[in-house]
């Protein structure tokens, strides 16, 4: 019977396979993503089956507005109003 808290031992060949499976993510494809993925927990969050809150779909959104900037500044383009907006008004609580 195995012990549920011993670990594996992390190999070279374990931590090669990890890196293979590695993929470069663009900007679009990583906001997209993210975006896409806020937007279906947002619109799912009531049924049984996902597991969603708001602070996952805030995070993922804010996410995405990090990478939208990240993107604009890589460019050296400037961020939309609307993003330099929702940069500049802080959080506030409830």
């Amino acid at each position: 019977m195995s012990n549920e808290n011993e670990q594996t031992p992390v190999t070279i060949a374990t931590i090669q396979k990890l890196v293979e499976t590695m993929r470069i993510v663009g900007h679009y494809d990583a906001a997209k993503s993210q975006i896409d993925q806020a937007t279906y927990l947002w619109f799912h969050k009531d049924h049984p089956n996902v597991v969603s809150d708001e602070t996952s779909i805030h995070t993922l959104a804010v996410a995405v507005q990090g990478i939208l900037w990240a993107y604009a500044h890589d460019s050296r383009q400037n961020p939309p109003e609307w993003l330099r907006q929702s940069r500049a008004t802080p959080n506030t609580p409830n």
